[in-house]
């Protein structure tokens, strides 16, 4: 649909319109199943045995040397557990490399070996890094978290949007389509075969713009990448500079984070491959174009670097303390409620404690990606500003059993940095905590 004829507002409904939609959503799925088909030449190839696996790790805080041999070994027995040609992970505290290390083949075919500088997808963890460059435009005044985008982004491609805020986008409240429900059916077919190349998350919003709101703003939650694809164009509005530029000036330079960019864009040789797998083994994935959602999940980086940039929040020279707990403040919808997946701005906090620090159940802000042959995790612990990313180029069977394998990890780090003598008995102790 031309951006002149998307003007219609409309809220979503109708048995038929959704059976409609769900027929063209099959139709598309017929197609990109045949086209996956087509695209691959590869066999499938078995994973070698494990006691072949490469690794390196790189201790840069003297206070993890204690336990960088025993978090290296645990990555080592996590690989074989979630199934990973290559697991890659780094912490860091205050900002800085403490510890990395990397276990496992970049490309299982030419069994090139991955290494510390190996990059990942980060698929929705995307989402995060693009909370971190929008903390950064409030603090400086340029976006007001609660007014209405048309006043930075105009001429709107859908007029329905026009009284959404980024607070709304970043929280998943606006009442903006998810890939389940897009009506759009060029876009449809755009995000599913993923060939199509945008050159910015304007551009991109034709993806989703021939579609109506679901739900009336603030009532509901629907965790949607187009929220933030339609953020991503409010701050390339803002700042004058496609998602990819201003990304890397408010984000990338000023971090030292510079494996980080929107997948197309200054691609490297440094990238894994990322793999499918099956029962018959692994073999590459079909090649993808991510330039539709990069601000939502488009972004490729080392683990090292998805940490630094996870550790610059508690920089308060980067994003002030005010900004920081606003975007980490669960959000409420218009009745009251505190929104059923506890999501902040751009951030999950976790309502049940995962970890235990000096003792105490440690506060915990994340966001997880899947994406295609790939996924990550990044996890916050405010309590020792310290920060863990977690990366492979594969998909594991369960996404939690992958994210559960930070945890040895986090504990191992956790105790070295110990200052106080855990309590007796299990679970953490409930006086003295902070909260």
């Amino acid at each position: 649909m031309s951006r002149t004829d998307r003007s219609a507002v409309f809220i979503h409904g109708g048995p038929s319109r959704h059976r409609s939609s769900a027929c063209a959503r099959g139709l598309a799925t017929v197609g990109l199943v045949a086209l996956h088909a087509c695209a691959h030449g590869s066999t499938w190839r078995s994973m070698p045995p494990a006691d072949t696996a490469p690794a390196s790790m790189h201790v840069a805080d003297a206070r993890l040397a204690p336990i960088a041999d025993s978090a290296l070994a645990h990555l080592r027995a996590a690989r074989e557990r979630v199934g990973a040609p290559a697991l890659s992970a780094a912490i860091t505290i205050d900002g800085a490399l403490a510890w990395a290390g990397v276990v496992g083949w970049a490309d299982l075919e030419r069994r090139t070996p991955a290494t510390l500088a190996t990059e990942f997808r980060l698929g929705s963890t995307s989402k995060a890094i693009t909370a971190t460059a929008l903390a950064r435009l409030v603090d400086a005044d340029r976006i007001a978290l609660d007014t209405g985008i048309a006043r930075y982004l105009a001429p709107l491609p859908n007029r329905a949007w026009a009284p959404l805020t980024p607070r709304q986008l970043a929280s998943h409240t606006a009442g903006i389509v998810d890939y389940a429900t897009n009506r759009d059916l060029r876009g449809l077919w755009r995000s599913l075969r993923e060939t199509h190349r945008y050159t910015s998350a304007t551009a991109a919003l034709d993806i989703f713009d021939g579609s109506g709101l679901r739900y009336r703003p603030g009532t509901r939650f629907l965790y949607s990448s187009y929220d933030v694809n339609l953020l991503g164009a409010v701050m390339e509005a803002v700042t004058g500079a496609s998602y990819p530029l201003l990304l890397d000036s408010l984000v990338v330079r000023p971090r030292g984070a510079h494996s980080m960019h929107a997948q197309g864009v200054a691609d490297s040789n440094a990238h894994a491959v990322f793999h499918e797998s099956s029962g018959s083994g692994f073999r590459p994935w079909r090649p993808v174009d991510h330039s539709y959602k990069w601000p939502s999940g488009g972004l490729v980086a080392t683990p090292s670097d998805v940490a630094r940039i996870g550790g610059a929040w508690f920089d308060t020279t980067y994003i002030s303390a005010a900004t920081r707990e606003r975007f980490w403040t669960p959000q409420r919808l218009a009745d009251g409620r505190v929104n059923e997946q506890s999501y902040a701005l751009g951030w999950r906090v976790s309502r049940q404690p995962r970890v235990v620090i000096d003792g105490c159940a440690a506060r915990q802000v994340h966001h997880g990606g899947v994406s295609k042959g790939g996924v990550s995790w990044l996890v916050l612990y405010p309590d020792r500003r310290m920060a863990v990313s977690l990366m492979m180029n594969a998909r594991p069977a369960q996404f939690a059993a992958f994210a559960g394998e930070e945890l040895g990890i986090t504990t191992l780090a956790s105790r070295a940095l110990s200052t106080r003598t855990p309590p007796d008995g299990p679970g953490p102790k409930t006086s003295g905590c902070s909260h």
